[in-house]
């Protein structure tokens, strides 16, 4: 996505979101973030219903130095491109090692945030903790639907939903994050196909939310 800026493709909230597999207002803060923090100088615009750099601009802190000039942190790179592609990476930690889902990647913490294949325990891996990091030929369908800003999920449910024309795995804590990745992306009709408990708590939910309401007259 920071090529197609560059390069004054003027990419949408709604691209970004599909692009990244996350929400249009995690989309909106991930724009804040980059504005605060790395001071990036991102601007919409109106007549081409997207967004652009109104000045050349690089991200500071993935870039480090060599031989004087400057270089892009290969580690970083593989990370990144992992989470937009939505494949499997294979790591290895001081105290142990397999097959990796990552979610997301924080340049400010300089650590990303996913969980192991066999596990449904949430890790955030900071990258000097890393012995080894390897890309693998394995895609995975999952959309994380927690909001680690708010909280962080000890261990996570797996619900399969189908989101457009895709088959997904929706990763989430509670029914309160299903519900909101379910207002956030409305408009492209996602169906919640199982587990059958979770439907069952989110039909309990919206018969409570309908008996709130008085009838009309």
């Amino acid at each position: 996505m920071h090529e197609k800026l560059v390069r004054g493709e003027y990419p949408s909230l709604r691209e970004m979101a599909l692009a990244f597999r996350i929400s249009t207002r995690q989309a909106e803060r991930e724009i804040e973030y980059l504005r605060r923090v790395f001071r990036a100088p991102l601007k919409y615009s109106r007549k081409y219903g997207g967004y652009y750099y109104a000045e050349p601009f690089e991200f500071p802190l993935l870039f480090g130095p060599r031989s004087g000039g400057l270089r892009k942190n290969p580690v970083v790179s593989v990370i990144e491109g992992a989470i937009t592609r939505r494949e499997k990476l294979f790591i290895k930690l001081a105290d142990g090692s397999g097959i990796f889902i990552p979610y997301y990647y924080s340049a400010s913490r300089e650590s990303f945030i996913g969980r192991f294949e066999n596990s449904k325990k949430i890790l955030e891996v900071n990258l000097k903790e890393l012995k080894l990091l390897k890309t693998i030929d394995k895609n995975h369908t999952e959309i994380p639907a927690f909001d680690i800003e708010k909280s962080f999920p000890s261990e996570v449910k797996i619900a399969r939903v189908k989101f457009g024309s895709e088959h997904m795995l929706l990763v989430y804590e509670t029914a309160l994050d299903v519900i909101k990745w379910l207002l956030e992306n409305k408009k492209a009709n996602p169906v919640i196909i199982s587990p059958k408990k979770l439907i069952k708590e989110l039909l309990a939910i919206s018969k409570t939310i309908q008996k709130t309401f008085e009838p009309n007259g």
